[in-house]
């Protein structure tokens, strides 16, 4: 990540840092020297003066071995950044570097970093890999932080699962994690919710899921070394193949037929109806 902080965060650090200078010097403090040991020299003496050490952060890093942090998405997080200065001294931020457009997801959507305390928080909602840097600034002197944060799926709450018909574009089914079906008559159709999904006996079925948490993020898919999905049916007579990482359901003539799906350990169960002809 680039190492440079904007010219809008850097004017804020300097203000926060010049307010805690001043207060500082308002209470007497000498950065590097206790205020409450501090001596007055004697007219004849000498007293060199106190050079603060560098500005570093207490948790060494680089860009290439960065501060890995862990985080689960829905859930409250927090990390504090600490540094080598005396407290109220340092003003704090986030950089996240420069390439994001205005449309890219960034840590900053979700988490920041208080100005005056250091502590990065925040709760995550999309799963993924963060990179970016918290930056400290003390008399105009920088010192910085590289950090990878990963925000991990929740717990599943179920199986995001796609039902379509062999060799056909449409008409497509979406099955949410709570079992509530959207039905797309073709690929530019509106979605509709319907209660079941309809079918004629022997028609056959795709059907893959993959298991997601609350917020929708994937738990691990197949691609990912996730389990495939699996079907499973309350008829005994349906019949399931398996090819690739989806099974087909032939259905039976039964009037109704619960499908199961499972992936990853995760649930969801829908309805298909099947019309039988009239005589």
């Amino acid at each position: 990540m680039n190492t440079t902080t904007s010219s809008r965060r850097r004017a804020a650090l300097v203000t926060v840092a010049a307010s805690a200078a001043v207060v500082a010097a308002g209470c007497g403090a000498v950065f590097g020297v206790s205020a409450a040991t501090a001596s007055t020299p004697s007219p004849t003496q000498h007293v060199a003066a106190a050079t603060p050490a560098p500005l570093a952060f207490t948790q060494s890093s680089s860009a290439a071995h960065p501060i890995a942090l862990t985080a689960t998405a829905g859930k409250a997080f927090s990390h504090t950044f600490t540094t080598n200065a005396k407290a109220g001294t340092v003003a704090y931020a986030m950089d996240e570097g420069p390439g994001l457009t205005a449309d890219s997801p960034r840590a900053s959507d979700h988490f920041s970093v208080n100005t005056n305390t250091g502590v990065l928080s925040g709760t995550g909602v999309e799963s993924g890999i963060w990179d970016f840097q918290v930056v400290a600034l003390r008399d105009g002197v920088e010192a910085h932080a590289y950090v990878q944060l990963t925000v991990k799926p929740g717990a599943a709450v179920g199986v995001r699962t796609y039902v379509s018909q062999p060799n056909t574009t449409a008409p497509i089914w979406y099955i949410a994690p709570n079992g509530v079906i959207h039905q797309r008559l073709t690929p530019t159709s509106k979605a509709t919710i319907v209660k079941s999904v309809p079918a004629t006996r022997l028609e056959q079925f795709v059907v893959s899921g993959v298991a997601v948490d609350a917020e929708g993020n994937v738990i691990k898919a197949p691609d990912e070394g996730g389990d495939p999905s699996t079907v499973t049916s309350n008829i005994t007579s349906d019949h399931v193949t398996r090819t690739g990482a989806e099974d087909t359901i032939t259905i039976s003539g039964a009037w109704s037929h619960r499908l199961t799906v499972t992936q990853e350990h995760a649930h969801t169960s829908f309805t298909v109806s099947v019309a039988h002809a009239t005589h």
